[in-house]
């Protein structure tokens, strides 16, 4: 095998050649996996006897700060791992801003999923009077209470 001297070190043409392809490589593999596995909204859900319950809270560094909770209506339909699909469900959607306690209820809302486990992920789309906003979401369970009961 032959090496290469290079600012005094002696390295293996093999080695150089791995090291030259390797930051574009790494690159790709940062940008793509981090770009399908990111999400914009973090936060919890809760069940609760008509439903399904998930807080998205505001992405990091954005201002202001806000929660929006989407409410899915469940009524003993499909179980939770059944709604991983293309499908879109309707929800009910509401904004509010941290401080100000002014709460916006939306005119269209829906939620998609794509793994439901220890985790549920998935992408949300929700109208308001003059916005749009969309992306995907990371909730993890999260009850804060008594057990629920459902009779």
């Amino acid at each position: 095998m032959r090496a290469l001297k290079k600012n005094g070190a002696t390295f293996p043409k093999v080695t150089l050649r791995i090291l030259r392809g390797a930051p574009l490589s790494v690159l790709v593999l940062l940008c793509c996996s981090s770009q399908s596995r990111s999400a914009d909204r973090k936060g919890t859900y809760d069940f609760h006897c008509s439903g399904y319950t998930f807080r998205l809270a505001a992405p990091r560094g954005s201002a202001p700060k806000d929660e929006l909770t989407l409410i899915l209506e469940w009524n003993g339909g499909l179980y939770p791992p059944a709604w991983v699909s293309s499908d879109w469900h309707d929800v009910k959607a509401r904004l509010c801003p941290g401080e100000s306690g002014k709460c916006e209820d939306t005119a269209i809302a829906k939620i998609q999923f794509d793994e439901i486990g220890k985790h549920i992920s998935g992408s949300f789309m929700v109208e308001f009077a003059n916005r749009r906003q969309e992306g995907k979401f990371k909730v993890k369970y999260h009850h804060q209470g008594p057990r629920v009961i459902c009779e």
